[in-house]
């Protein structure tokens, strides 16, 4: 599905912050109330599931302006699912699929995480993220996926890339 396709559900978002806590009935005490990791980290609502989903129906509305803010935003999304589990507790609607489809539009479009983090720094050992040269793949082995063709570059994933960056990698010789 597309982006368009989950409108109806991005507007059903009415702001209540529920997939930003573990539902009420549940907590037991203030330490342990996020659900949500980004949101837990910078206490905004735009890194929170609904206002990420507020984010992607405005750039419906409005057109595709990225930024590197905005960026941000989409890629600081685990993927966890905890907001969608926290939200269908009051709500009957799709959280995460409108959000892994933003983050696919954006990779589609070329924009991919302004800042990529730790994961894709080269380090002193050789190779990414420790991994010697060719061996930085090696993780994934006996995981079924296809290999794609041999390229001068390879796509590192790291536990901060989304399921739509694996999803595009492993369709290759798709190009980026």
């Amino acid at each position: 599905m597309s982006l368009e396709q989950y409108q109806d559900h991005m507007e059903m978002c009415m702001r209540c912050s529920c997939c930003k806590f573990i539902p009420m009935q549940r907590v037991q005490g203030h330490k342990y109330t996020y659900v949500c990791p980004s949101i837990a980290k910078y206490n905004f609502h735009s890194y929170s599931g609904g206002g990420r989903l507020n984010i992607g129906l405005a750039m419906l509305k409005n057109g595709f302006n990225y930024t590197d803010r905005l960026l941000d935003i989409v890629y600081n999304c685990q993927m966890c699912g905890a907001c969608g589990v926290s939200c269908n507790y009051a709500m009957d609607m799709e959280v995460m699929e409108p959000i892994n489809e933003f983050r696919i539009k954006c990779v589609e479009d070329g924009k991919t995480n302004p800042r990529p983090g730790k994961g894709n720094r080269r380090s002193p050992k050789g190779g990414f993220d420790g991994a010697r040269d060719g061996q930085a793949g090696d993780w994934a082995q006996g995981l079924n996926l296809r290999t794609p063709p041999r390229r001068k570059w390879t796509c590192f994933i790291t536990s901060a890339v989304s399921q739509a960056t694996i999803r595009i990698c492993i369709s290759w010789p798709r190009p980026l």
